[in-house]
């Protein structure tokens, strides 16, 4: 389609495109009233070893391998915290019933991400604050307990700790962005409807 049909399109169904960007842009500024505030709890976690103090080559090269498995050791931590056992251990500690819904949602307000090779960023969204606080301090908590436990079979110098306390803040928001996102979903599904009325018209 060249420039001037285009041009042409709209301006003989810029009525009926108009009408759904309206439709588009106060569905826009609805959603941002009607939709609640979500709470963002926000916080890391650091994975470290402990190296064993010795003298010469060996502490260096003690130090590297300190490093290197606390690095691949993150990857794990990760694993945990994203697994379907430790989200069903924070639905029971609230008093919530434990479905393939209330696990999948509960997996939707966690996201966690590798920042660095040995930090891990846990955020998680919630409508109360308070409750995104409680889920990233059970979260962490139950994590570094675990991992702890898991460890006195097994490495016991690798350590997992909290960056200090989450910070919990409102999720950002702005009425313009929902205005011109409506007004946007509203030109293109009212191009599409039209183009599509047009089609089926002529191949009558």
């Amino acid at each position: 389609m060249e420039l001037q049909e285009i041009v042409f399109f709209y301006r003989k169904n810029f009525k009926k495109i108009a009408l759904f960007v309206l439709v588009g842009v106060f569905v826009g500024g609805l959603s941002y009233f009607l939709m609640p505030q979500k709470y963002l709890a926000i916080g890391s976690l650091f994975i470290g070893r402990q190296i064993e103090k010795s003298d010469g080559e060996y502490f260096t090269y003690e130090g590297y391998y300190s490093q290197q498995t606390a690095q691949n050791y993150t990857n794990t931590v990760i694993g945990f915290l994203e697994s379907a056992e430790l989200k069903k251990d924070a639905l029971e500690s609230v008093g919530l019933p434990v479905t393939e819904e209330s696990l999948r949602k509960l997996g939707n307000q966690i996201k966690t991400k590798k920042t660095s090779p040995q930090l891990i960023t846990i955020t998680i969204k919630s409508e109360d604050p308070e409750r995104a606080n409680y889920y990233w301090s059970y979260f962490s908590g139950k994590t570094i307990e675990t991992a702890k436990e898991l460890n006195k079979t097994g490495d016991e110098s690798l350590q997992i700790e909290p960056m200090g306390q989450p910070v919990v803040k409102e999720q950002y928001r702005n009425i313009i962005l929902n205005l011109f996102a409506g007004m946007c979903l509203g030109s293109l599904v009212g191009s599409f409807s039209v183009v599509l009325a047009t089609y089926f018209k002529e191949t009558k």
